[in-house]
Formats: structure tokens, sequence, C-alpha cells
């Protein structure tokens, strides 16, 4: 029974020394920070989201209508200088138009969603594009080519603010940081500028003039959270 009891002391001052007793984490003094970064990068691209719609009392006269001034935007787009990597459709659909719960007619819808780096264009596709028939742009938006290349400075960002937060609140109140328990990140993303332009140029410019529009700084935003197990020596 000796040599038994002898045993389980040993394992158990062990076990001990090799900090296995350590105090639980749930119950540790800690520290909770959060920093976070605005990196503003110029614009690289430009998307715009364009349609056209035609009606009609037929449908197939709705449909001959609406492709036929598709294909002139198109070709708009191309005397421009753009290619079909540049564009493309998306929704297309032939409706019918109701009143008092009757068809009075059709309506045909195709969209078109353009795309390119040629930012100097942008008041120029929008004129071009009115003039060939587009009646409807749903969007227009300045974003990054890459927004991953910079996704990673930003966090870097946000994790330099956090630590040195933490470092200053630790001096101020007199507590040693001692390691990092958790860390997260809470938002990596890119948010899109509203661009500067006039909707009603759409309707008053003249046939030699583009819509003016400036595109502006795209934000890659990030924000860091890190919690600190402390001590007060």
């Amino acid at each position: 029974m000796k040599f038994f009891y002898i045993l389980f002391v040993y394992i158990t001052l062990a076990a001990t020394a090799q900090g296995i007793s350590r105090e639980p984490e749930s119950k540790l003094p800690k520290l909770l920070v959060r920093g976070e970064a605005r990196l503003l990068k110029p614009a690289e691209k430009i998307l715009i989201h364009i349609g056209v719609v035609t009606q009609n009392i037929k449908p197939e006269a709705a449909l001959a209508e609406n492709n036929a001034k598709t294909q002139k935007v198109i070709q708009a787009l191309d005397e421009l200088g753009l290619n079909p990597e540049n564009y493309k459709t998306g929704q297309f659909a032939v409706r019918p138009r109701y009143s008092d719960q009757a068809i009075v007619g059709y309506e045909a819808v195709n969209s078109l969603a353009v795309n390119t780096d040629r930012l100097d264009l942008a008041g120029e596709i929008i004129s071009a594009v009115n003039k060939a028939g587009v009646n409807t742009i749903d969007s227009i938006q300045f974003t990054l080519k890459d927004p991953r290349e910079y996704r990673a400075a930003a966090i870097q960002a946000a994790a330099a603010n956090a630590m040195a937060d933490a470092q200053t609140l630790a001096q101020a109140t007199g507590v040693k940081l001692v390691r990092i328990l958790e860390l997260s990140i809470g938002d990596a993303s890119e948010r899109l500028p509203s661009p500067r332009w006039n909707a009603l140029a759409m309707k008053t410019f003249s046939a030699d003039s583009a819509t003016p529009i400036e595109s502006g700084d795209v934000e890659v935003f990030a924000d860091v959270s890190m919690t600190y197990e402390i001590s007060s020596s």
C-alpha cells in the first residue's frame, strides 16, 4: 500500500510541475481589444448594369424592337473600343402588361452588364448606350480589379492597431500582457463609392457630349478582435 501511495504522490507532483493543474482560461483575467483599418484605393474598374425595355400590343413586335435596340447598344459599345469580354447579356424576358386584370400589351426586357477598366470612358459609355436605346440604368459601381490584393494589408493594419491599443491600455492601467488567447476577423471587405453623376443628364445630354461621372476611392475595410491574458505583475 505504501508503494502505491508514494507512486500516486509522485505522479501528482510531476503533473503540477508540468503545469497540468494550470488555472482554466475561463477564470484568467482578460483584456479584449478591437482594431479597425480603412485603406482608400483609387477605383480601377467600372461596372454598369443597363437595360433596354420596349412595349407593344403584340409580343413579337415588342421583342423585335428590343432586339434591334440591343444590337445598336452593342454596336455603340464596340465603337467605343470595348469588346465582348467587356459586356454580357443578363436577364431577358417578354411579359404581358395588365390593366384591370386584362392584358393590354407586352413588354420585352433585356439587360446588359458592362465591365471595363477604362474609367475615362464612363461618361461616354452612358451617353452612347442611352442614345442607342438604353432606357434603364440599374447601377453604376467603381471597384478594384482584385480586392484581395489590398485585403491582407487592411487586416495587417487592423491587427497592428489592436495590438497598439492593447499596449497603451496595459501601460495606462499597470497590467502586463501575457499572451493572446483569442483572435478573430470580424469583417474584411471593400466598400464601393457612390459615383457622382447627374441622373437628369440621361434625358438632356447632347449627342456630342458625355454624361459627367466622377469615380471615387474604394475603401478596403477590416476589423480584428484580440483577447489577451493579463497579469498584475
